[in-house]
């Protein structure tokens, strides 16, 4: 599985989600458990950090570095 995600990554560098997910999804060893609960932290620390600060623009310039942003 680690080659599918070097595969993906030279393919699409940092800029595909659906490669981020996969990676993400390799790296937690396909533990759904885990992966649901990495999505929910994901949105809470969005909700709590990002919507308070869209009016300077921090979410728009950092979002891609968020690969969940799209589901806040």
């Amino acid at each position: 599985m680690t080659g599918l995600a070097n595969l993906c990554m030279e393919h699409h560098p940092f800029q595909d989600h659906t490669c981020t997910l996969v990676i993400i999804w390799v790296l937690l060893g396909w533990d759904l458990g885990l992966t649901i609960q990495l999505l929910v932290t994901m949105v809470i620390i969005l909700g709590v950090v990002c919507l308070p600060l869209t009016h300077l623009h921090i979410c728009s310039r950092y979002g891609s570095l968020f690969p969940f942003s799209s589901v806040v």
